[in-house]
């Protein structure tokens, strides 16, 4: 999706970004030499690398290495995080050694056939901490109000622990659509359950994640119609014993890996759409609750809206 991409590369532009993009492409090689032309004219730091057999997480796995920094933040291509916050969220994590990972309020907004924006709306589960010191308590509390944490700022380190494997359970789409959706969102689940495990998660008080509800965003298949396939258990096993691994690290649980019930944990989470009616007063109370922060984030939201 080069134009979407050229889009959000000119954001970063125009908002001065002062780091590092580290672009891998999935697609073809006439797409990629394509983007490699078009990134060249671009005032930034860019590096552009080809990965057409892998899926958005074992490109990220690739490419974390190739990064000079200490601190790094995953994005699709159609997504941008709110710099002017930056600053905030690596003075946080530099203070804070028991957090993993920063993010920030999520404001989604969509554009009409005119392309003028007229609806807007917030993600309210970037709004919250996941910040108990139980590991097991932070992924429950991440599984009842999940969007994937590595969205936000977070520890180079940690988030190579996190996307470790994932190459090893990466199907490229040109291979299977049906494997390459249950790879690409397992991955997503488990490479964010793994931040969690690792450390902290801090919501700081303001915007920090913009997304573009367009028409254009992928669409996976539901996963529960799959789940019992052999490639899904493979892979559901595979990382449940890499989350059992890191959590044996800690001292706590170092004697009772096998008596936590992450894969019932798992499975409960997988399914959670047939769950979802028991929880409609609690989600509705809880998006009202949330319901101030909303107009402060659009105000900042506002501000750049120029640039988008």
């Amino acid at each position: 999706r080069n134009d979407i991409l050229l889009k959000t590369i000119k954001y970063y532009e125009k908002q001065k970004f002062d780091g590092e993009l580290i672009i891998g492409d999935s697609s073809d090689n006439n797409s990629f030499q394509k983007l490699n032309n078009l990134v060249k004219k671009i005032n930034l730091d860019i590096k552009v690398f080809h990965t057409p057999k892998l899926n958005n997480y074992a490109t990220t796995n690739y490419l974390i290495d190739k990064s000079i920094y200490e601190f790094c933040i995953w994005s699709p291509d159609d997504d941008l995080f709110y710099v002017p916050i930056l600053k905030d969220a690596l003075n946080f994590l530099k203070s804070n050694k028991d957090y993993c990972t920063v993010w920030g309020i999520t404001m989604m907004y969509r554009k009409n056939k005119n392309k003028k924006f007229d609806k807007y709306f917030i993600n309210f589960q970037t709004s919250k901490s996941l910040d108990a010191n139980d590991p097991i308590i932070r992924l429950q509390n991440h599984y009842n109000f999940y969007t994937s944490v590595f969205i936000g700022l977070s520890r180079k380190k940690a988030l190579k622990e996190a996307l470790s494997g994932t190459e090893l359970v990466s199907v490229s789409k040109s291979t299977s659509k049906e494997n390459w959706d249950i790879s690409q969102q397992l991955s997503e689940i488990f490479v964010s359950s793994q931040l969690v495990i690792q450390g902290k998660i801090k919501s700081l008080n303001s915007l920090y994640w913009i997304r573009d509800i367009h028409d254009n965003r992928y669409e996976f298949s539901r996963i529960d119609d799959k789940i019992f396939n052999d490639k899904t258990i493979e892979t559901i096993i595979f990382f449940e014993n890499k989350i059992k691994k890191l959590l044996s690290k800690n001292k706590f649980y170092s004697n009772k890996i096998d008596k936590i019930g992450i894969r019932s944990m798992v499975l409960r989470f997988l399914f959670r759409e047939k769950l979802k009616e028991k929880n409609k007063i609690i989600n509705f109370i809880k998006y009202y609750k949330y319901k101030i922060r909303y107009f402060y984030t659009l105000i900042q939201f506002k501000k750049i809206q120029g640039y988008i």
